[in-house]
């Protein structure tokens, strides 16, 4: 079987020390924000390019740091992990059932894409699951006893109802409007169910 000959120029191994040419292909308005910047920090294009794509690599060697001041070392860990599972195995998926470019990008808007990279992240929190059984608190009160058995799915649901602005606090809220701006149209199609949010609402506003 013969393979698939390779397009454009062929690649060359760059020497340590010395400068190496890398021509890339880009958008009209790449460019002009590239040239802008460039511009204004009194450098060349060449110059403002090979800096940003320098930033870009340091910025992503620090993620790891970065989640683990936020969140602490082992959930820094398990967002990581299922990150990179989520991230291998949604475009995967989504391309194996239509075979295009864009439905392996776009694998949020697959429904098999997305539905086997939530299973690789599942395996994930599964693997990870302390031994030992399941015991709820022993709480008289049976409306207490109800909204604690669904801490996860309540603290889900108001952090889902804080991205349409019905946040249950002030802190829900604003960790809400951070994570809208990257989920994009992702935040618009989720929805909670109004009673369990309820239910933790009144809970924590009642402490």
């Amino acid at each position: 079987m013969n393979k698939q000959k390779r397009l454009g120029r062929p690649t060359t191994k760059a020497k340590a020390g010395q400068k190496a040419t890398l021509g890339i292909r880009a958008t009209a308005d790449l460019k002009n924000r590239l040239m802008a910047e460039a511009n204004r920090n009194d450098r060349s294009l060449s110059q403002e390019a090979e800096i940003r794509l320098e930033q870009s690599f340091r910025a992503q060697s620090l993620l790891p740091e970065v989640l683990e001041l936020r969140f602490g070392a082992e959930l820094a860990g398990l967002l990581l992990a299922i990150g990179s599972v989520m991230e291998d195995t949604g475009p995967f998926a989504a391309f194996s059932q239509n075979s295009t470019l864009e439905s392996a990008t776009h694998w949020f808007d697959n429904p098999h894409g997305y539905d086997q990279a939530i299973r690789g992240a599942a395996t994930i929190l599964e693997a990870a699951r302390p031994d030992g059984e399941i015991s709820l608190p022993k709480v008289k009160d049976k409306r207490i006893r109800d909204a604690l058995s669904i801490i996860g799915q309540g603290t889900a649901n108001s952090l889902i109802a804080g991205l349409h602005g019905h946040g249950a606090t002030v802190k829900i809220q604003k960790q809400a409007e951070s994570i809208g701006k990257l989920l994009g149209d992702i935040a618009r199609r989720m929805q909670a169910p109004s009673g369990q949010v309820q239910i933790i609402a009144e809970e924590r506003d009642s402490k």
